[in-house]
């Protein structure tokens, strides 16, 4: 009996777009941007079952104008395998190296998501 390939983590970044169905050249269009994490054999797969979860994930709702706002899945924009399998705390599962310094990147801690929009905001 041949043994079956072994699943492994993969990162998918998702790209949606929002778009008003009433006004299908509104210049002000957003653009969501997901980390999800896909599990697969392999690439081809971690591809594919990215794809299908992206096309699920379309939503439409009506905004307060109104109109109806929807985000259709409009690709990938990077697909890679995590390196580190063993997710658990500290694990890392997507980061890229750039040209740069440190500080055009970090901020402070009053301006990170969680401590704007989230619990520890209130």
């Amino acid at each position: 009996m041949a043994n079956s390939p072994t699943e492994q983590w993969f990162i998918a970044v998702l790209v949606f777009e929002s778009r008003i169905v009433e006004d299908p050249v509104d210049g002000d269009a957003s653009v969501d941007v997901q980390y999800r994490l896909v599990r697969a054999v392999d690439a081809q797969s971690a591809y594919e079952r990215a794809l299908a979860l992206g096309r699920r994930e379309r939503v439409s709702y009506e905004n307060p104008e109104g109109n109806t706002c929807e985000w259709p899945f409009a690709g990938l924009q990077d697909l890679r395998v995590v390196d580190d399998q063993e997710l658990g705390h500290g694990a890392e599962v997507y980061g890229f190296i750039e040209k740069g310094v440190a500080s055009d990147r970090v901020v402070p801690k009053n301006e990170l998501t969680e401590f704007l929009f989230g619990p520890a905001a209130a």
